[in-house]
This record gives C-alpha cells, sequence and structure tokens, in this order.
C-alpha cells in the first residue's frame, strides 16, 4: 500500500495475525502514531493478534493499550534500549454512534491508466493495473515491445543496476 496507514488500513477488511510497525519514532513521525492508526490496527486484529514495534515511547503504549493490546516493553537490539511488544487481550469494539471506518456505497469510476512505453517497466506496470481492473492504453513507438534497451536478452537475464 501507498500512502496514510490510517487510511489505507480504514479499507482494509481482513484479521492480521501479527503487526511489525514501523514508523519511526513518535517526535519524527507523529502523524503514524494517531488514534485512529491504533483503532485500525486493533480492527483488523483477532483476540491473541502479536504486535512489535522499536518505538517505546509512552504515547504508543498508551494508545495501543487503549485499544485492547496488553503491552511490554523488553530489551531492544543493538543501541536500541528497549522496544514494545504486546498481545490484543480483548477484541476492540466501537462505541455506538462512533464508526470507524465507511465504505463508500457509490460505484467508483473504472480506473484509467495511460503507459508510454512498451519495455519491461511498461509492460509490467501495464500488466499489474489491468490485472487490478485498470483500463490501461499502453503507447509504445515501434510495431512491437521490448524492442529497444528491454530487448536486450542479455539486459534480462543479467541487468546491471545503478545505484
Amino acid at each position: 500500500m501507498l500512502g496514510d496507514a490510517t487510511d489505507m488500513y480504514a479499507d482494509l477488511d481482513y484479521r492480521v495475525d501479527a503487526w511489525y510497525l514501523d514508523g519511526f519514532a513518535p517526535a519524527k513521525n507523529p502523524a503514524m502514531w494517531d488514534e485512529g492508526l491504533f483503532r485500525q490496527v486493533a480492527r483488523l486484529s483477532r483476540q491473541g493478534t502479536s504486535l512489535a514495534t522499536f518505538t517505546a515511547a509512552g504515547a504508543v503504549r498508551r494508545g495501543l493499550e487503549a485499544v485492547g493490546f496488553e503491552t511490554q516493553r523488553p530489551g531492544g537490539f543493538g543501541r536500541k534500549r528497549n522496544m514494545l511488544t504486546g498481545t490484543l487481550a480483548r477484541p476492540f469494539t466501537v462505541k455506538p454512534g462512533q464508526p470507524w471506518f465507511h465504505f463508500s456505497r457509490q460505484p467508483s469510476p473504472p480506473q484509467k491508466a495511460i503507459v508510454i512505453g512498451g519495455g519491461l517497466a511498461g509492460c509490467c506496470i501495464s500488466h499489474e493495473l489491468a490485472r487490478r481492473g485498470w483500463q490501461v492504453e499502453l503507447i509504445e513507438r515501434h510495431r512491437a515491445v521490448g524492442l529497444e534497451a528491454s530487448g536486450n536478452l542479455a539486459g534480462v537475464v543479467m541487468p546491471r543496476l545503478s545505484a
């Protein structure tokens, strides 16, 4: 997923067995560690779901405990003195009148994309978008795909990627 974690999680509807929350320290990335994220993590978890994060900040611990996680602060790794682990002790329940998410009832308009270039990257992204239901138009200046650098068989078998 690419986007704000709270927004991305709101669209999901499945159960997670284990979480590794890696959003940097709350002081460096406060938007990652908010009440909305904690609610989504708990909503997507089943009783007994485990979690771990390198942050041991009190606000993160309190936020996770507020949505039903029991937390511990074991020793960390390397130079990190502590980390945070936990288990969902009780399923998260929504208070009446306070929905935690809303699925749109409106059908979304068809998603369309134009991909320019029929090399490896262009073909791969076109395939993935089409697999996800997008209408894709692939524009290639040659009569077939893969006729320039992506058509180099040695490059396909043994690519040399730069930084």
